[in-house]
Order: C-alpha cells, then structure tokens, then sequence
C-alpha cells in the first residue's frame, strides 16, 4: 500500500526499447555513434543496459519494454531511413540480436524482472518482405522464448497497432487478432506466453484485439488520463478481465510522477513510465547512444518516484 492505494500485484515499467538495438545501415549507423569512441556500438549498448538493471530493480522497477526492432525514435516512419529490425526479409531472426536478448532476459530472470517484449514496430516492420514472413517472425521469435524456457515474458505483437503507419495490413488493429491467436496457440511442455498489443493514445481500443488480448498496454500520454483509458478500455463489450498497463509521459517533479503513477494503481492498472530523450548519451531511453544509467535529473526524478511509492 502507498497513501492508502494497493499497489501489490501491479508492475512498474519503463520503456527500454532500445536495450538491444543495432542499426544496419552504414548510411546511418554513425548517427547514433558514442562521443567518447566515435563509433556506434550495439554489444557496448546491450553491456551498458544490463549492467544498469540491478540499479533499476532495486529502485522498485519491475519491469521494462524491450523491442525486437528498436523504435520510431521520435520520427515519422516515412522519414525513417536506419535498419533495426531483428527480423531478416524472410522472417528469420538475426543470430546477434537474439544473442543480445537471451544476455537481458537470463539477467532480468535473475533480478525477477517481467520484460515486455515488442516484436514489431512502424519504421521498420516494412523491412519484411510479405504477410508470410511476418507470420513466421511471429513463429521464430514465440518459439525460440519458449526452448528458452522464459516464463517471465510478456509478449506484444506491435506498437500502437491502432496507428496508421503499418505497411503489412496483418499488423493493423482489424487484423491483427490472427497474429495474437497465433501466438496463444503455441506451446511447449504445457508453457504459453501471454500476448497482447498496446495501443495509441488517440483512439478507443480496437474491439477485436481486446476480445483475444491476455492483457492490455494503453496510453495516457496526456490525452486522456489512467482512469479515464482504463475504464473506457472495462466497458467495452469485448472486455474480459486481464492485466492493463497504462503508459503515461509526465514531464515535471516528484509530485507529478507520483500523482500520475497512483492514478494508474488507483484504476488497477501497471503503470509505464517514459522519458524518450535525444541522441546526446545523456538524457533519455528512446535514441541511442542511451546512457542507461540513472544519471539526470529526470531519471533521478522517475526513480526517485518509483523508490518512493514502491518502499524499495
């Protein structure tokens, strides 16, 4: 409890999207180079990240977003020209990411840590060549976690599949229900993941996806507040009872982040925090190069928040 609202049973999060990001084109990969190396370099920025996690966990963060082909970076997807997708053309995946990936997930199974991990996002989804390599992306990537054995990680399909950048139109809210059946159809030895999609701020969620999601990721943002999308997200036919995650930005003090955060507990929802920052390896932890540290004041803030109100 904190103030008199339960917390217990809720995850706190922080989206990480780039914990294991690479860019493949050499037109572009300078732009994210470090300012002490002038290079950039993908195994420093998995190395650095994991070695910020038991910080982060004993600051009272539970969890964190983790995506298979980094982010819009703050950019329209039409002006995206970088190559971070985990997935080849085809669907496979890449031997170095997963690499990358088994090294965070082995850590955050260590610290008891939930991951959440993206599998697609707009910008670089059109990098697979059709609808089947998507749908065997979706297979690669569901039933490497499961030979794993990772019984600590959430999947989402995509990021704001309701947006209107999605290139493969499977990705897109009205279909894709047939890629989160996809997933809860896979098993092995008795072990599923759960899978579900997040959703932007703008728009009420997509019925369908709600109707076979086993949890959902909503966004605040400052367009609608946690009770608000929460609660439009219950009364929705298509709802049944499931885990809601609900992303809010904040941009001010302790007192902020801490209102913005009981909000979401008071709605019984996770909350997710976000400080997207620049490519500067100072502030921030959505543009590389990303000093994952906490070592500004906003993160010094988001901690700070989280240390307080979850008793760390």
């Amino acid at each position: 409890m904190y103030q008199g609202v339960r917390i217990e049973g809720l995850l706190t999060n922080c989206r990480m999207d780039l914990g294991i990001f690479d860019d493949l084109n050499t037109a572009t990969r300078s732009r994210w180079r470090y300012p002490d190396t002038r290079k950039w370099d993908p195994g420093r920025n998995t190395r650095e990240f994991i070695e910020a996690m038991p910080e982060w966990r004993r600051h009272g963060l539970l969890s964190f977003t983790l995506s298979l082909q980094g982010s819009s970076l703050g950019s329209n997807a039409k002006e995206v020209f970088w190559d971070s997708s985990a997935f080849k053309p085809g669907g496979t995946l890449r031997d170095d990411y997963l690499k990358r990936l088994e090294d965070v997930l082995d850590e955050a199974d260590e610290l008891g840590m939930v991951p959440i991990l993206v599998y697609f996002d707009f910008g670089q989804e059109q990098r697979l060549r059709d609808e089947e390599a998507v749908r065997h992306g979706v297979q690669e990537v569901t039933y490497w976690l499961l030979r794993k054995g990772y019984r600590n990680v959430l999947v989402v399909i995509n990021n704001e599949c309701d947006g209107s950048q999605y290139h493969h139109s499977i990705l897109k809210a009205e279909r894709l229900p047939e890629l989160i059946k996809q997933v809860k159809s896979m098993s092995m030895e008795g072990r599923h993941l759960w899978v579900g999609s997040s959703f932007a701020a703008q728009t009420p969620p997509q019925g369908k996806v709600v109707g076979v999601s086993d949890f959902l990721l909503l966004r605040s943002n400052g367009v609608r507040g946690p009770e608000e999308i929460t609660k439009q997200a219950r009364q929705m036919p298509e709802y049944h009872p499931m885990p809601l995650f609900c992303s809010t930005e904040g941009t001010s003090g302790d007192g902020e982040l801490i209102d913005l955060m009981l909000e979401a507990f008071r709605a019984r929802a996770s909350w997710v925090a976000f400080d997207p920052g620049k490519s500067d390896y100072i502030s921030g932890f959505l543009c590389p190069p990303v000093n994952w540290s906490i070592n500004t004041e906003r993160k010094k803030t988001l901690f700070g928040a989280l240390k307080e109100v979850t008793g760390e």
